[in-house]
């Protein structure tokens, strides 16, 4: 395979020595040795030394999109030109376009080129792509780089603004910096830790009443995050998790071991526990804290009123004082900070305390008890999906017998039980119909868990719902079906008169 991007213009033996003097002032390094069958120009030799990649920054990788998007992916493999000799274009670049984004050398490199190739209709699959860039040789003496994929760009009509790496400072050293299209595409999509519920990085919080069982879900959802295991039928991103202990802490022996008797599994060892006292107000406690916990992880603090016994959660500046600890504990990890809370007097009106809490968090799970009933919903996520009804027991494990005979028991979360709330009928004709049509297909579904410690439950794909539904919706044209059955069924999930979940794969699932 050819990597050509043109034939050097012929130079003579004592320019090819000044420039070597030229450029090799100040090099350290010793002089590459190369292979037999490359070339052996002192040219090449000095080139190999002196270039280098562009800087992988927002700006260069939002510029290397954008002449992407004026380059085709529908054309044949090519054997690794982007150029003629002559400076025109090739009309079989696929290869070479690839090759010019892998001399990049950049980490996020091979994602750019096949999401590129994946663009078009002739390598929808990415058939081929793993080969074609595990091909590329740098070593080459005359390689692909990626100004030939700039130059394919602007023959197609891109025009070329270089963005700067670094924004010029205004006058008054503010430092601000405004982002356009390019530099907003380029910005890193929002990770999960718990899918659409909870980010990698930021500020949460698991609040419910006393008696709820709020502290035993913080706990199952650390437990799960730390084995990177599905949480309720939702996947997480495992990470170390550290549980700060602040209330209990002398049950906790045995809701550890209710735990393991309940998921048949060993406590994870990225699972560990502080149980000494930590006040979010005392700045020299939360430096300290910030050091001990482990980067990029989650830490969750149980509870918030006993982080800060002497605030007053309903003061303004006392709530910022916390909030500024809060927000450090993350800045510092990286992480994820999630505090378990209580709710007021007034359980309606949510979490206890100044309304700015709830403003400065990324995501809320609200934990709700009638009576035996107990559920937990998501009463905030900033850039995931508000809503559900995920119902779950306390499941009571003995653990052993104590000095005097009587029975050591302990609680663990399971998944499923009965719901909080009697269902509410659809109020539509249609979204009637498409309910019941729903729930004869769940009748007929074979039984299966809702999630890892979960109750086998009826339950089918949202997929197979929306096929369903469509073969009901006879007055409505052929070819419009599928897209009435997905609104419907759509709808049904926003009413919660159905209940929806993925699995470990990222399937989708609902059950009623």
């Amino acid at each position: 395979m050819a990597h050509g991007e043109g034939v050097l213009t012929p130079i003579t033996a004592s320019q090819i020595d000044q420039m070597i003097a030229t450029l090799g002032q100040g090099v350290s390094a010793p002089t590459p040795t190369l292979k037999a069958n490359r070339t052996g120009s002192k040219l090449t030799e000095v080139f190999r030394q002196t270039s280098s990649p562009l800087p992988e920054t927002a700006c260069e990788v939002a510029r290397v999109k954008d002449a992407l998007a004026y380059v085709s992916p529908d054309v044949k493999r090519g054997m690794g030109v982007v150029l003629h000799t002559n400076g025109t274009p090739a009309s079989d670049y696929w290869l070479g376009v690839v090759w010019a984004i892998a001399s990049l050398q950049w980490s996020c490199g091979e994602a750019l080129a096949r999401e590129w190739s994946k663009s078009g209709s002739l390598y929808p699959d990415g058939s081929g792509f793993d080969a074609a860039w595990s091909a590329y040789d740098p070593s080459h003496p005359s390689p692909v780089r990626i100004g030939s994929l700039f130059k394919l760009a602007k023959a197609n009509g891109w025009t070329d603004t270089p963005l700067p790496s670094t924004p010029a400072q205004p006058p008054y050293g503010g430092g601000y910096t405004l982002l356009g299209r390019n530099e907003i595409m380029a910005l890193p999509s929002i990770q999960w830790r718990l899918k659409k519920v909870l980010p990698q990085k930021g500020l949460a919080a698991i609040y419910g009443p006393s008696g709820s069982g709020k502290t035993f879900l913080a706990l199952d959802l650390g437990m799960a995050i730390a084995r990177g295991g599905p949480w309720f039928n939702i996947r997480t991103t495992q990470c170390p998790v550290t549980l700060v202990m602040l209330e209990g802490a002398g049950g906790l022996q045995n809701r550890m071991k209710a735990w393991e008797l309940q998921i048949g599994k060993s406590m994870p060892n990225t699972f560990k526990v502080i149980s000494q006292s930590f006040e979010l107000t005392a700045p020299e406690q939360v430096a300290a804290m910030g050091e001990a916990l482990p980067k990029d992880g989650v830490v969750i603090i149980d509870t918030l009123n006993r982080a800060a016994p002497t605030a007053d959660e309903n003061s303004s500046q006392d709530m910022g004082t916390i909030l500024q600890s809060l927000k450090q504990l993350e800045d510092t990890t990286g992480g994820l900070v999630v505090v378990v809370h209580h709710t007021g007097k007034d359980a309606a009106r949510g979490m206890r305390g100044h309304s700015s809490l709830h403003a400065a968090l990324d995501a809320v799970i609200e934990v709700k008890r009638t009576g035996d009933g107990r559920s937990w919903g998501i009463a905030k996520a900033k850039d995931g999906e508000d809503g559900g009804d995920h119902a779950f027991t306390l499941e009571h494990h003995v653990l052993g017998t104590d000095a005097d005979g009587d029975d050591i028991t302990g609680c663990a979360v399971k998944c499923g039980g009965t719901s909080l709330f009697q269902q509410k009928e659809p109020s539509g004709r249609q979204q009637k119909a498409a309910l019941a049509e729903v729930k004869k297909a769940l009748h007929k579904a074979t039984a299966q868990p809702v999630c890892s410690a979960g109750l086998p439950i009826q339950r089918i794909t949202v997929a197979d719902a929306v096929t369903v539904v469509a073969g009901s919706l006879v007055t409505v044209a052929s070819n419009k079906r599928n897209y009435r059955a997905s609104a419907l069924v759509q709808d049904l999930l926003n009413g919660s008169h159905l209940r929806t979940g993925t699995d470990s794969q990222g399937g989708e699932w609902l059950w009623s």
